[in-house]
């Protein structure tokens, strides 16, 4: 996750042109990387063509010097470092916990790529509504990751640290299906036709592995249905 997130923080702040920006997405694209489909999904979502197309690098210093202040906040020790010193600690024993977790760990990377792109462009939507897509996608990535590993033959550390076994799972399921909803209505609502595109490839991918493994699910968790899902 992190080399795709510093991808596209490495094309925000060097001069080339857009083209070029939008040549070097499409090869990310185009490849077929090893691994599960979470992985895969990281090595395309965060180089958002609707942003990159419209990169003009014509913004001033004042706008580099946000963006270096913004990665310091996500990254330094209020953000992804804290996120990651909280998940080593075992600190998941209430849903805020988690999702502070999953926010300071996750989702202020993908926010970071996100508004890290719109600092240098001219696009016309609002600085709050990227950071809040950046939120929900890192939120949703974290639980659907979470819940998808209950599909699989896990040890009982993981069983332990997993939090739809260990908190209450009906909120997680509400809290996941809100995002959902803030990723889609922004998408659909500012017209990012080729981040939607992008976006659904994944949800489709996680949509088969969750759908196919119901039964080893509904094991672990009593009650849960796919059809619940707003995937």
């Amino acid at each position: 996750m992190k080399a795709a997130i510093y991808l596209v923080f490495v094309l925000t702040i060097i001069p080339i042109k857009s083209s070029q920006a939008i040549e070097l997405y499409n090869c990310d694209f185009q490849s077929s990387p090893k691994g599960n489909p979470t992985q895969t999904w990281t090595k395309k979502a965060f180089l958002i063509p609707n942003i990159m197309n419209k990169i003009t690098f014509n913004k001033t210093e004042k706008s580099l010097n946000t963006l270096l202040k913004l990665y310091s906040e996500y990254t330094g020790a209020k953000g992804l470092i804290l996120g990651q010193v909280l998940d080593l600690e075992n600190s998941i024993h209430s849903i805020e916990s988690i999702l502070e977790i999953h926010t300071l760990k996750t989702a202020r990377l993908i926010q970071l790529a996100l508004e890290g792109s719109y600092l240098l462009t001219d696009s016309q939507i609002d600085q709050k509504i990227i950071s809040n897509l950046g939120l929900a996608i890192g939120i949703s990535f974290q639980l659907l990751d979470d819940l998808s590993e209950l599909t699989e033959d896990i040890n009982d550390h993981e069983l332990k640290i997993n939090p739809f076994i260990n908190l209450n799972s009906k909120s997680l399921f509400t809290i996941l299906n809100k995002n959902l909803d803030t990723i889609q209505q922004t998408l659909d609502e500012y017209n990012l036709n080729e981040s939607s595109k992008i976006m659904n490839e994944y949800f489709f991918k996680m949509s088969k592995i969750i759908q196919d493994g119901e039964k080893e699910i509904q094991k672990r968790i009593q009650g849960f249905l796919f059809s619940n899902l707003k995937l």
